[in-house]
């Protein structure tokens, strides 16, 4: 750029001529902004006004069209992510992936901009479905710890030791192993968590009469294998008595059991493909299919939310 020559400004709404301040950045783009606005949300650039600006090549004066102006090191994308979102009526236009929305955060971090970077939080845990590690490890860098906690449930999805090649560079830049550690543990808790609340079934029978489950029915084609035999009470009964168990309920119980290890979620013992093969082996027996089709999803729906339920309430470490 010669001596002469001056940044262009930047698209609308930040080149409106009765702004009093000019933000240029990097790449050598001039918002003009007002003061007021950029005082309110952020006590960096409220200090950064009254203080004059150093002359070097790239920025010759310190005024443009009488106007004062505050160089940056963030580029023009940037600064336009975090501007439009303390500007009136108006919205991010850059924030489609996460190589734009980790600059826009990390800019609202160093001005100080509680605001901007609460609204930011919401675009980052955007991809915390798509992305949940990377989601986790960024949180965790930028201290928005909450953020860290919510992504760290997104991970549950998934075994967490099933990672990503290449590794996430954003792994790398965690300023301790101890987060990476720390999601581990809580993946371990969660995990049992799950299976004890799978094997603690009983408490989701509890006012149920056990008549009415077909997997405790006394008679059953000859087929139907016997599992273990248990002693409950229903609401009927005081005493304890001795309950048959269908062996494919158990296994339905064991291969939950194994699945929550990997999938921590409830969703895990509800799907189709999972309940398939133990609803086939169900509706082999004459007995067990005359009520198995509604009363083995209902069962598992109820465990689910159980599940879910349980896992809600295991802390960060």
């Amino acid at each position: 750029m010669s001596s002469s020559a001056q940044p262009p400004y930047a698209s609308p709404p930040f080149d409106d001529p009765d702004a009093d301040v000019i933000i240029r950045t990097s790449d050598l783009i001039d918002f003009r902004v007002y003061k007021v606005i950029l005082g309110m949300v952020s006590p960096v650039f409220k200090d950064m006004f009254p203080m004059p600006q150093p002359k070097n090549d790239n920025h010759p004066t310190c005024h443009k069209d009488g106007v004062p102006v505050v160089t940056v090191t963030e580029t023009a994308e940037t600064m336009d992510n975090v501007l439009r979102i303390i500007h009136p009526m108006q919205e991010p236009r850059h924030l489609t992936t996460l190589e734009q929305v980790v600059p826009a955060l990390e800019a609202s971090d160093k001005y100080m901009m509680n605001q901007v970077q609460q609204a930011l939080v919401k675009y980052l845990l955007s991809f915390a479905a798509s992305a949940p590690l990377r989601v986790y490890a960024i949180a965790c860098r930028l201290k928005l710890f909450g953020t860290a906690r919510e992504a760290a449930k997104y991970t549950l999805q998934g075994p967490v030791y099933s990672l990503p090649s290449p590794m996430p560079r954003e792994l790398d830049q965690l300023p301790t192993t101890a987060f990476f550690y720390a999601l581990l543990q809580y993946h371990q808790r969660c995990s049992k968590t799950a299976t004890g609340t799978i094997s603690s079934w009983i408490q989701l029978l509890k006012g149920e009469s056990l008549q009415q489950l077909v997997w405790f029915s006394s008679s059953h084609a000859k087929e139907c294998a016997a599992g273990s035999t248990i002693k409950i009470s229903d609401i009927f009964r005081i005493v304890p008595v001795e309950v048959p168990v269908r062996l494919w309920w158990e296994d339905y119980h064991r291969a939950a059991e194994d699945a929550v290890r990997d999938r921590i979620a409830g969703a895990t013992v509800t799907e189709p493909k999972f309940l398939e093969p133990f609803l086939q082996r169900a509706t082999a027996c004459s007995t067990c299919r005359t009520r198995v089709l509604v009363q083995l999803p209902l069962y598992s729906s109820q465990l689910a939310k159980r599940i879910d339920d349980a896992i809600s309430k295991v802390g960060p470490s």
